[in-house]
């Protein structure tokens, strides 16, 4: 059954070509949205550049008729904007002059007068308890939307083998693909193995006896990496042992490595020390450079003082909490005046590079080590600006907890990060892990308060 949507402005902004997501269906807008990104066109960062964008696909729109009127989209439907509104069962307390409640009007006429079942789509959880109260179906922005089951994917297995598998893997540092079949088989309600997925082969007869493996498509190979200690970092758990094999592999192998797991399970330390040991100590690359999704500070960033480091130094003190326990275990033997003075040089000498998201647009970073912070707080639009900047020789290094989202137009299956992992996933240049609860490094007061208050 034909559908119209209405979009509300969010979905404009963080998709900027949604207009022509919705197939052969009819797809309209507000005429305040049109009002709304007029007063976001100039902003700068990601929020500027998608409202242009936006622009730009209206605009190749208008060229074939009057958007008013309605204008055939390729796939068949028509887009429009709509003038009408009723504000029919709107309560008391609604201003009618509020934009998100013009929306909410121009979907409640479209509802009372098109014939076809309307739908307000919005990413704005207030949006869509206003609209039940009135009565109009809503629903988020599919076409970036990660499944449950997508989401519920960790880049690592656990399986059961006899002793004599573990045997021969660590004798031939590799197992074929018949036997990883077999060792499938064996195992009930596993299903297949990912491209560059971890593997546990845990001896169903001793089980402290195990093996650390990945699968490369083909065949199981034990970790190369597992025994390595970059920067001086030891691995504490299976977790750690599995994200330090991606991280330590060179850019042609991993060049992407999304890595993702609750707060306090050593994912920016490691990729931080994994970074600081393929720069300072092997010259793999140039540098090190930390980027951390935030839209809002994208629109302050020019107006703070200082050169660039001052201006975001605030968005990555976590990372620089993190340097200080690196810098201050090899180099400064507990001095903290030290610790900051080494930390300023590596950013003095170029070593390592902190810009915000509007920086990267339209470049190229090539021979660069680049670790995104923070991922979960970045839009699909974003994520795909990271990624697709990496040049030849750089590795990508993508971090998050999907659990600690502070975008109000992003949640769990909308994210950057979940999009990017599902999307890269069984990719032969994607390397992914998530680490567990169980394996957070932080004090026991820590783990407890997380454990309880969460």
């Amino acid at each position: 059954m034909k559908k119209t949507y209405i979009l509300d402005t969010n979905i404009l902004i963080h998709s900027p070509r949604s207009v022509l997501a919705f197939e052969d269906n009819d797809v309209a807008i507000s005429p305040v949205t049109l009002e709304e990104l007029d007063n976001l066109k100039n902003a700068s960062g990601e929020l500027g550049y998608n409202v242009r964008e936006c622009y730009r696909t209206l605009n190749d729109l208008r060229k074939h008729g009057n958007i008013y009127d309605g204008i055939q989209v390729p796939d068949g439907g028509i887009f429009r904007v709509e003038t009408g509104l009723s504000y029919e069962d709107f309560p008391v307390g609604f201003v009618e002059k509020k934009p998100d409640n013009i929306i909410l009007a121009t979907a409640k006429y479209l509802a009372a007068n098109c014939g076809d079942p309307v739908i307000l789509v919005t990413n704005d959880i207030a949006m869509h308890f206003k609209a039940d109260v009135i009565g109009v179906d809503t629903q988020v922005f599919k076409n970036e939307q990660v499944s449950d089951e997508s989401i519920s994917y960790t880049g690592r297995q656990s399986l059961w083998v006899l002793g004599g598998v573990i045997d021969q893997i660590y004798r031939q540092k590799e197992l074929g693909q018949d036997v990883v079949q077999e060792i499938l088989g064996k195992n009930k309600d596993v299903r297949g193995l990912e491209v560059n997925e971890f593997v546990v082969l845990t001896d169903c007869e001793n089980p402290k006896r195990r093996a650390y493996a990945f699968y490369n498509g083909k065949k199981l190979h034990l970790l190369q990496h597992k025994d390595e200690e970059p920067f001086g970092v030891v691995p504490r758990n299976e977790g750690q042992k599995f994200l330090q094999e991606a991280l330590l592999r060179d850019s042609q192998e991993a060049p992407l490595v999304i890595a993702k797991g609750p707060a306090g399970t050593a994912k920016t330390f490691y990729a931080l020390a994994a970074g600081l040991e393929a720069v300072v100590e092997e010259h793999k690359y140039r540098r090190i450079l930390l980027v951390r999704p935030n839209v809002k500070f994208d629109e302050t960033v020019g107006y703070l003082k200082g050169d660039e480091y001052d201006k975001v130094k605030p968005l990555i003190r976590p990372s620089l909490d993190n340097l200080e326990l690196l810098v201050g275990k090899d180099w400064t033997n507990g001095n903290h005046d030290l610790e900051d003075s080494k930390i300023d040089y590596l950013f003095e000498t170029g070593v390592i590079v902190a810009e915000s998201l509007e920086y990267l647009r339209g470049r190229s970073i090539t021979d660069t080590y680049v670790i995104v912070d923070e991922a979960q707080n970045s839009s699909v639009t974003q994520m795909l600006g990271i990624i697709t900047r990496a040049g030849i020789g750089s590795k990508i290094v993508v971090l998050g907890d999907p659990d600690q989202i502070d975008n109000p137009h992003l949640d769990k299956h909308n994210n950057g990060l979940a999009y990017a992992s599902e999307k890269m996933k069984g990719s032969p240049l994607c390397w992914q892990i998530t680490m567990q609860n169980s394996e957070c490094t932080r004090s026991e007061l820590s783990m407890e308060a997380a454990r309880l208050l969460q």
